[in-house]
């Protein structure tokens, strides 16, 4: 796809000068990976908490880390383990959501928590675990600094919906994919990296997110949803508190997307090998 996003797409920049703006907050530098899965969460949690009961809907989907619990009883490292990661994560999973529904929550307690929540997700992604891992301080300074700095609110000025941690209706065909957020028609990455720059691999990730929903929309069972295209793509750089988009039409003028997506639709049908229908649904 790095061809086909080469020859539709339109460079890109940021609409202001990078080393003009400061980072928030300290960065150890440590399990970067971990730091943006449990960022997710903590950013997941927020955005629920600022627009449930307001007149925007906020749809949510099962967090993966629940998979990576299931996922704990095939790994053999994990004997012996199991019953206190089970209280783990039920404790985790008990703090953000107390955290998203109005309630008073310590954010240290909820980026111990996150960090919990972020270290079984990785199990079931991975398929590795270290059950001896413990929640790190310095990465809790760091997470909360980003957590303080988030205000989904003023940053995502919905109008309809929020979806949180959407699943495309054939991302099978790319091995799986999920975004951090959907709202009315964009589509949101959140990184938590500490350079403030559209890499073009951000770009391309976000780009095919939009092409899977343009070819099959979102897996849901609400019509709402499923009906849903993307018009514009954005980052949110956690680091920097700074939100950018992109519209689709000045990404790819001349109505290239389109094109895109066929490229796209015909690698994915190649890179299947017949292996499963392209047409055939998530379960």
């Amino acid at each position: 796809m790095r061809e086909h996003y080469r020859e539709h797409a339109m460079p890109v920049t940021l609409p202001f000068n990078p080393q003009a703006v400061e980072m928030v907050g300290p960065v150890s530098g440590r399990f970067p990976g971990m730091v943006g899965n449990a960022f997710d969460y903590l950013a997941r949690v927020k955005v629920f908490r600022e627009f449930e009961g307001t007149s925007i809907s906020v749809i949510d989907r099962p967090w993966v880390a629940e998979d990576g619990l299931v996922m704990l009883k095939h790994l053999p490292n994990t004997k012996g383990h199991r019953r206190r990661w089970g209280t783990l994560f039920r404790k985790s999973r008990e703090a953000l959501e107390r955290y998203s529904v109005g309630y008073d929550i310590e954010f240290d307690e909820l980026c111990y928590s996150a960090q919990i929540l972020s270290n079984l997700d990785g199990a079931y992604r991975s398929g590795y675990f270290n059950p001896l891992w413990e929640p790190l301080k310095d990465i809790t300074d760091e997470l909360r600094a980003m957590l303080e700095n988030f205000h989904p609110r003023r940053k995502f000025r919905a109008t309809s919906a929020v979806i949180l941690n959407p699943t495309f209706a054939l991302s099978h065909v790319v091995g799986g994919a999920d975004a951090d957020i959907i709202y009315d028609d964009v589509i949101v990455e959140i990184k938590t990296t500490k350079y403030l720059n559209p890499r073009i691999d951000y770009m391309r990730q976000l780009v095919g997110y939009a092409a899977l929903q343009e070819l099959g929309g979102i897996y849901s069972h609400s019509p709402y949803v499923t009906s849903i295209r993307c018009k514009e793509i954005g980052i949110y750089y956690a680091r920097f508190g700074r939100f950018i988009r992109w519209r689709l039409v000045d990404l790819f003028p001349h109505g290239s997307f389109l094109k895109f997506v066929k490229a796209f639709e015909e690698e994915a049908k190649t890179y299947l090998e017949h292996r499963v229908e392209f047409s055939e649904p998530v379960p």
